[in-house]
């Protein structure tokens, strides 16, 4: 069976009918980023064909995986499909441990309440 849906080489690569509209132009060549690697260029190509809406004012996306680990993405881009409650966000996604972070955010808040005080403790052998 042959899927017609199936798109070739060719459509994925031309651009011409792409580039015409200012938002898929800042969806294909975003502001903030500096480099882009081939892989995703393609990808942003298809993306475009889905109109994709830009959302404003996002600056971090948490992903949460389970209890304790969630995914930070910071350095964001948001994109809505028109109709639909599906996002897509481009960014480095780095894992974070909730447990770990809230740890490490108590003995800070506990330094900065002693005024800074560090106490040592030592064993007694």
């Amino acid at each position: 069976m042959h899927d017609d849906r199936v798109n070739s080489k060719d459509e994925i690569s031309s651009s011409s009918s792409c580039e015409e509209n200012d938002e898929n132009k800042n969806i294909l060549n975003p502001p903030n980023r500096t480099k882009m690697s081939k892989g995703e260029r393609r990808a942003r190509k298809m993306l475009v064909k889905l109109g994709l809406k830009a959302v404003p004012n996002v600056h971090k996306v948490i992903i949460k995986k389970s209890q304790k680990m969630i995914f930070a993405v910071s350095n964001v881009e948001v994109y809505k499909v028109e109709g639909t409650e599906s996002y897509v966000i481009f960014g480095d996604a780095k894992t974070d441990d909730i447990t770990n972070s809230i740890n490490t955010h108590l003995a800070n808040k506990t330094v900065e309440l002693l005024g800074g005080l560090r106490v040592a403790f030592t064993r007694a052998d």
